[in-house]
C-alpha cells in the first residue's frame, strides 16, 4: 500500500490543471500540472523566501519607476513579475539570468546586441523586462496576455494579478492603494 501512496505524487506530475483560458494555446503557453502549482504556492508562501524577494525590489524600485515610465507598464506590475521571478528563481539555472529571468533570446528580440554579463545588471533586467512586456502587449493587444505569454503558463496571471495588489509591494513602491488600477 506504501508503494502505491509514493506513485500519487507521480501520477499528478502528470495531471494538468485546466484552465478556461485557451486564447494562447497556439503561442504554445500550456497549463500546468499539479505538483509544480503545489510546490509553487508552498514557495510562494514560505516567509524567507518573501522576505528576501521584497528586499530585492526594494533596491530595484528606482529601475522598476523609470522602465515603467518609458514602457508605459503600471509599476505594480513590473514590481510583481519581477516579485514572481526573484521568489521562483531556481538555484541553478543557465537558460535565464538576472533578476527578471530572461534569456539571451530576449535580447534579440528588442535588437539589442548580446555582451557578457549584461542580463546579471539588476538596471538592465528590469528595462529588457519592462520592454518584453511591452513588446507583447503590442502583439497581442493585452497586458494580461502579455504576463502569460513571459512565463508560458495560464495560471502565472493569477499570480501575479495577487502580487500586484500585494499591500507590501505597493508601499515598497511607495504608491497607494487607491492610485493603482489593477490587471484588467
Amino acid at each position: 500500500m506504501k508503494r502505491y501512496l509514493l506513485l500519487i505524487p507521480l501520477f499528478l506530475s502528470f495531471v494538468p490543471l485546466k484552465s478556461e483560458n485557451k486564447t494562447l494555446d497556439n503561442y504554445g503557453v500550456r497549463d500546468r500540472t499539479i505538483t509544480p502549482t503545489v510546490i509553487s504556492k508552498v514557495v510562494s508562501n514560505n516567509p524567507i523566501s518573501k522576505e528576501l524577494a521584497y528586499q530585492k525590489l526594494e533596491e530595484l524600485v528606482p529601475y522598476i519607476k523609470h522602465a515603467s515610465k518609458h514602457f508605459n507598464i503600471p509599476e505594480n506590475v513590473l514590481a510583481a513579475v519581477l516579485y514572481e521571478e526573484i521568489i521562483h528563481r531556481k538555484p541553478i539555472d543557465v537558460k535565464t539570468f538576472g533578476v527578471a529571468q530572461l534569456g539571451p533570446g530576449e535580447l534579440k528580440e528588442q535588437g539589442i546586441p548580446l555582451s557578457e554579463g549584461r542580463l546579471e545588471d539588476d538596471e538592465f533586467s528590469v528595462w529588457l523586462l519592462a520592454g518584453k512586456l511591452r513588446r507583447l502587449q503590442n502583439k497581442t493587444g493585452s497586458l494580461k496576455d502579455a504576463i502569460i505569454l513571459h512565463n508560458g503558463y495560464y495560471d502565472y496571471y493569477d499570480s501575479v494579478r495577487k502580487s500586484a495588489d500585494n499591500l507590501r509591494l505597493l508601499m515598497i513602491l511607495n504608491l497607494q492603494k487607491e492610485y493603482i488600477t489593477i490587471l484588467t
